[in-house]
């Protein structure tokens, strides 16, 4: 019984978390070009912008990109 709650809560508990470092990296973006996570932040904060259905939307989000990097 305890061993099947651990197999089944693990991997759920593994994808929180995951997730939640995912968007710490697109909200915070703690890291500066030259730091060793720099290149996973950078990916994920593209693939964000490329998850936006409207153009407006993708133009405003890669301005915010131009915004941090300057």
């Amino acid at each position: 019984m305890k061993s099947t709650r651990i197999v089944l809560i693990a991997p759920i508990v593994t994808i929180f978390l995951l997730f939640t470092f995912v968007i710490l990296l697109v909200e915070a973006h703690p890291y500066k070009p030259g730091d060793f996570l720099f290149p996973l932040q950078n990916t994920v904060e593209f693939s964000r912008v490329k998850l936006s259905f409207s153009t407006e939307k993708r133009v405003e989000r890669y301005f915010d990109l131009v915004e941090r990097r300057l």
